[in-house]
């Protein structure tokens, strides 16, 4: 379980004692597991996020149990959704190399809520892995997403295409491919 919490961001960060000023998007996200089983938490754990100038939020979905959360901060009126429909789908699978797993390079998420449907697409252009010095026993990276497109259509029938989109996030998988 966790939660989401997009929202406005205002404040500064010091880094080698020079400061800079910050005004933007952000969010704090909170997950917390208990008596999950490593099976439950990598038999496919896609969290993500996305932004665009007209809103920006995060995604979780756990495949085994069906667990899945989202939220959404729309900036035009300050409204949050907390909750509401998520559905991802994975494209144009490919071997990651480092993970020696298929991951997928391509994602359709479509989110609904009390506001309309968010359909948002984008490619995987880079990786990080962590424990990449041997293949994990629970295969774990991060993804940038590039090519961020988005669509939203408010429950009265409107469209919106979203604008200067970015995405990025992580997936952990059970084990890696071939299984040992």
């Amino acid at each position: 379980g966790g939660y989401f919490w997009p929202g406005v961001v205002e404040g500064s960060i010091t880094v080698g004692g020079k400061t800079i000023n910050v005004k933007g998007t952000g969010g704090r996200q909170r997950y917390y597991a208990r008596n999950y089983s490593q099976d439950e938490v990598g038999g496919w754990h896609d969290w993500h996020w996305f932004h665009f100038d007209e809103m920006h939020g995060c995604i979780n979905e756990m495949k085994i149990s069906n667990y899945k959360c989202m939220a959404m901060y729309m900036h035009e009126d300050g409204s949050y959704y907390p909750n509401g429909k998520l559905d991802i789908e994975h494209h144009d699978w490919a071997l990651h190399t480092l993970l020696k797993a298929l991951v997928p390079t391509r994602y359709k998420v479509t989110l609904e809520n009390d506001a309309g449907a968010l359909e948002l697409t984008g490619d995987i252009i880079g990786t990080r892995v962590w424990a990449s010095i041997k293949v994990p026993d629970s295969p774990f990276t991060m993804f940038d997403w590039g090519n961020v497109q988005g669509t939203f259509t408010y429950k009265d029938g409107r469209k919106k295409t979203l604008t200067n989109g970015s995405a990025g996030g992580l997936i952990r998988q059970w084990r890696p491919y071939p299984s040992p």
